[in-house]
Order: structure tokens, then C-alpha cells, then sequence
């Protein structure tokens, strides 16, 4: 594997975070607001806009609105697990709405750092954990960000590296896709072998969960985040466990 000299990315980009209006400020319609609500868990914009400001407001920060090839980061949470853990590269819907505070964004200077080169690294187990090590309490904050090193190989041949991720991901979204609709037949079987669970229609015996369960408990509060190790035993997290399955597709580590 080739190994690519390191570099500073507040030296290959800007680093900032976005901007929050004010209640008083927000609107029903004008220069849409990108809220942290407004992209799912997989890093999709859910299709339209909850929030807006006047023009003039959104015009006044424009330099905090998303521009194609921004990647942009949760920075800030009720718990610090959750901080970083949802990255988003902006499409085409979501250019030149204004990021809110809870954004940091990261916007490369593309003669020297390719826009999807960096959003891959972003979303990549060392940059993670890397980002991981310098949460403050519930904040990643831009100028701790902007100090990251981050592998620069040339310019043609992160563009080569980025396509070749894509791909993958497209293969990933696919799957994921036939997945899902897998789990649409598995619970049309289900219901029509067994009825809806909460109408009952079938008319099944319903017992408590004590009477056919061994045991019943929580798991391990693992805190703070710097207990966590990039090899170890395998810790589920809240924002592991999905609907009907869980995703192993970012587990944090602890020590045996």
C-alpha cells in the first residue's frame, strides 16, 4: 500500500462553521435553512426544506452557505458519541442554503485537495477516530478540525481513489436497496401468517416478556469517548440499532 505524504487540512481548505438564525429570524418561505434534521442517517437530504430566513439575512451570510463540494459535519450534540457521526456531501437540492451552527464545514481548495477524495477520508475509520480525539466535551470545534493531517497523494490520483469509492458506494446503495425490499415481503409474510401484532386479528395467547425471556437487562455505559480503541471488543451504540437490524458499518471499540 502506498504511503502519501501528510498535510495540515486547514492548508488545503477552509474550515467554519455554519450559521443559526435566531427563532425570530426564521420563516415560512425565502432562503432556505439546511438543519441537521434535514439529511438522514445514510447522508441523503430528505427532499425539502422545514425552515428559511429573508433573503437579505441569507444573502448577509452567504459565505456560510453550501457550495458544491463542501463536506459538512455534525459538530455539536446532547452526547459526545454523537457528535461527528452524521457527514454529509451536499447535493445539487441543498446548494445555497444556509448551514446552520450545528454544521461545520469543511470546503477544499480543489486545485490541490479533490471534494469527494476528502469526503471519503472524512467518512474513513481514521478520520473518524481522529475526529473522536479532539470532541470537546459536546463541540468539535473548526480550529481543531482544520489542524488534522490528512494523506495527499496527487491531485489525478485522488480523483482515481474517489471514483473508485464511489462505485463502491453505489454498490452499497443497491444492496441496500434490495434489502429493503426484502423486508417489505418478510413483513407482508408475516402479517399474513400471523396478523398484525397490535390488532391481534388471529386472536394469539399475549404473555409478558419475563415468561419467555431468560433475562432481561441493558448494556454497558461506556463513558467517556476516550475509552474507545481502534482494535478491541465491538460495542453496539445507540445509533447502531435501525428499525428491525443493526449496522456494523460504524462500531467503536473498547479495551478487553
Amino acid at each position: 500500500m502506498k504511503s502519501y505524504s501528510r498535510l495540515i487540512l486547514g492548508n488545503l481548505s477552509e474550515v467554519f462553521n455554519g450559521k443559526t438564525p435566531s427563532k425570530a429570524e426564521q420563516r415560512t418561505n425565502g432562503y432556505p435553512v439546511l438543519k441537521i434534521k434535514d439529511v438522514n442517517e445514510l447522508g441523503l437530504f430528505h427532499g425539502s426544506f422545514e425552515s428559511f430566513v429573508d433573503m437579505e439575512l441569507g444573502q448577509k451570510y452567504s459565505i456560510k452557505s453550501v457550495m458544491k463540494g463542501d463536506t459538512l459535519i455534525l459538530n455539536a450534540a446532547h452526547n459526545a458519541n454523537y457528535v461527528g457521526s452524521k457527514i454529509y456531501y451536499p447535493e445539487p437540492a441543498t446548494f445555497g442554503s444556509l448551514a446552520t451552527g450545528e454544521w461545520l464545514i469543511i470546503r477544499p481548495n480543489t486545485l490541490k485537495l479533490d471534494s469527494k477524495y476528502l469526503n471519503h477520508w472524512v467518512r474513513s475509520p481514521e478520520a473518524r477516530y481522529a475526529i473522536r480525539d479532539i470532541v470537546k466535551g459536546i463541540h468539535l470545534y473548526p480550529k481543531d478540525v482544520a489542524r488534522l493531517q490528512i494523506p495527499l497523494p496527487p491531485l489525478a490520483e485522488q480523483k482515481r481513489i474517489a471514483a473508485i469509492l464511489d462505485a463502491a458506494d453505489a454498490l452499497r446503495t443497491k444492496r441496500r436497496e434490495s434489502l429493503a425490499q426484502l423486508d417489505i415481503l418478510v413483513q407482508s409474510k408475516f402479517l399474513e401468517m400471523f396478523g398484525d401484532p397490535v390488532t391481534n386479528p388471529k386472536r394469539w395467547n399475549v404473555v409478558n416478556g419475563e415468561t419467555v425471556c431468560e433475562r432481561i437487562t441493558v448494556g454497558v455505559v461506556i463513558k467517556p469517548a476516550s475509552y474507545y480503541r481502534e482494535t478491541g471488543i465491538p460495542a453496539l451504540r445507540s445509533l447502531n440499532v435501525k428499525v428491525g437490524k443493526i449496522e456494523l458499518n460504524d462500531l467503536v471499540y473498547i479495551s478487553k
